[in-house]
C-alpha cells in the first residue's frame, strides 16, 4: 500500500475529536435524565451562589465551559478534510499504475476519515444548541 506509514498520524487526530463527542453527548444525556428525574442541581446555580457574580460573570463561565465544544466542532471537519485529502495522493498515484486495490485501500481510508469527522463535528455543534 503506498504511502501507508504517511496516512496514519492524521488518522490518529479524529478518534480523540470523535471521543470527546461521546463524552459530551453522555454528559448531555445524563444531564436531560437528572432533570426529567427533578435531580438535576445546576452547576451554574452552584457557581452563581459560591461566587456571587453577576450576569457577566455566569456569562464568561457558561463561555468557558462551553469553548472546547466549540472548538471540536469548528476543527474536528477540517481535520476530517486533512484526514481525507493525505490517502488521496497514494489513491491518485495506484490510479496510474492500474492498482485497483490499493485504490479501493486508499478511498475507504479517506471516507471513513471524513465521516467520524463529521459524525464528531455534529455531536459537539448540536449540544450547545440544546443548553
Amino acid at each position: 500500500m503506498l504511502g501507508g506509514s504517511r496516512k496514519t498520524p492524521w488518522l490518529l487526530i479524529d478518534p480523540p475529536q470523535l471521543h470527546r463527542g461521546f463524552v459530551a453527548l453522555g454528559m448531555f444525556a445524563v444531564e436531560a435524565l437528572q432533570r426529567a428525574r427533578g435531580a438535576h442541581r445546576s452547576a451554574l446555580a452552584a457557581h452563581h451562589k459560591a461566587s456571587g457574580g453577576g450576569s457577566d460573570d455566569l456569562e464568561l463561565w457558561i463561555l468557558k465551559r462551553l469553548e472546547w465544544l466549540r472548538v471540536v466542532s469548528r476543527t474536528t471537519p477540517m481535520l476530517g478534510l486533512v484526514a481525507t485529502m493525505i490517502p488521496m495522493g497514494p489513491a491518485l498515484l495506484a490510479l496510474t499504475n492500474n492498482d485497483a486495490r490499493s485504490i479501493g485501500e486508499n478511498l475507504s481510508v479517506a471516507f471513513s476519515a471524513v465521516i467520524v469527522a463529521l459524525i464528531s463535528a455534529s455531536i459537539t455543534f448540536a449540544i450547545p444548541l440544546q443548553y
